[in-house]
C-alpha cells in the first residue's frame, strides 16, 4: 500500500501507485497518534514512509523514475535475499545499533524519501543513492527503514531489540 500524494501535497506523478485510502487514513491517524504519544516507533518498509510523511516529508512516488539503477528495489516476493547493500551513516543510531558501515538487506518497496520531514535525517543509502532509512533527532527512538529485517538475520535483529528497550524506557 502506498500513501496518496495528496497527503504531502502532490498529485499522482506516476500510474504505479497502490493506493487503498481507507488503509491509508487509517495509517496516517495512527501514526500520528503514535508520534504524539513519544512512544518508540520502528517503522518498516511503508512505514518509513510513513513517518517520513507525518513529519512533513515527501516522497519518490516511483524510484526508477527518479534514480536509473541495476537495483531492482521491487523485489516484493524475494523478503529473505539480500538485494542490495546500504550504507549506513555515520553517528546516527542505526549506526550504533547495528555497529557497521554496510549493510546487506532485502528490498520490496518502489517509493522513497524525497524531502526529508522535520527533525529526520537519513540514516542509510542505497548505492544508487535511494535513501533506505531515516531517524529521528527529536525523539529518543524513532527509526524507519525501507528493507523488512523480520526477514533477515545478524544485525538486523538489533533494531527490534533497540525498539523493545526503548519501550522499557518509556
Amino acid at each position: 500500500m502506498d500513501i496518496p500524494p495528496q497527503a504531502y501535497g502532490e498529485e499522482a506523478q506516476t500510474d504505479t501507485l497502490y493506493l487503498e485510502c481507507q488503509r491509508a487514513n487509517f495509517d496516517l491517524t495512527l501514526g500520528k497518534a503514535a508520534l504524539d504519544s513519544g512512544k518508540p516507533i520502528l517503522g518498516i518498509c511503508s512505514g518509513v514512509q510513513l513517518l517520513n510523511v507525518l513529519t512533513g516529508g515527501s516522497l519518490y512516488q516511483h524510484i526508477p523514475n527518479h534514480f536509473p539503477s541495476n537495483i531492482n528495489h521491487f523485489c516484493f516476493y524475494e523478503r529473505e535475499v539480500y538485494v542490495h547493500d546500504v550504507h549506513i551513516t555515520q553517528n546516527t543510531k542505526l549506526h550504533s545499533l547495528t555497529g557497521v558501515d554496510r549493510l546487506a538487506v532485502n528490498s520490496a518497496h518502489h517509493m522513497a524519501v524525497k524531502t526529508v520531514g522535520e527533525g529526520m535525517i537519513i540514516n542509510a543509502t542505497a548505492p544508487d543513492g535511494v535513501p533506505e532509512g531515516i531517524e529521528s533527532t527529536q525523539h529518543d527512538f524513532v527509526m524507519g527503514v525501507q528493507w523488512h529485517p523480520e526477514f533477515l538475520t545478524g544485525p538486523h535483529g538489533n533494531l527490534f531489540n533497540a525498539l523493545v528497550d526503548a519501550a522499557k524506557r518509556t
